[in-house]
């Protein structure tokens, strides 16, 4: 979904099958394979993943180790509430026969604002300001 919306790239790509897949654990190469990355561009922004905190070291398996996303992270949070947002503004258009267009981006875009605003709020109001 946030391919659609975003553009087919790399990061975007990575980021939709983890938020499609929340209760899945993947190898890097796993993640690389069904997100249709590269394995040299996944190492490249691996470490960004983990330091914003969207993804997760799980367990291991041998000396292998397991991701998942981190749906403790507000990032991830607010990420899956857009997945969310963005897949009934789809639907609701589909069902107006607009076939899967987003004909009111700016509501769409103040949706956003709303939950960001909400988020920043809650931020500000607590004493662990945590990315």
């Amino acid at each position: 979904m946030l391919t659609e919306f975003f553009g087919n790239y790399p990061r975007i790509r990575v980021i939709d099958l983890l938020l499609s897949h929340p209760y899945t654990e993947y190898t890097k190469i796993d993640i690389a394979e069904c997100s249709g990355v590269a394995r040299g561009t996944l190492y490249g922004f691996f470490e960004e993943l983990t330091k914003y905190k969207l993804i997760k070291p799980t367990r291991k398996i041998g000396n292998t180790q397991l991701y998942s996303i981190d749906m403790d992270s507000q990032v991830v949070k607010a990420l899956s509430a857009f997945q969310i947002l963005l897949a009934s503004k789809v639907i609701e258009n589909e069902l107006e026969g607009s076939h899967g267009k987003v004909a009111d981006i700016n509501g769409l875009f103040k949706d956003i604002d709303n939950i960001f605003e909400d988020e920043m709020s809650t931020r500000s109001n607590s004493t662990d300001h945590k990315l």
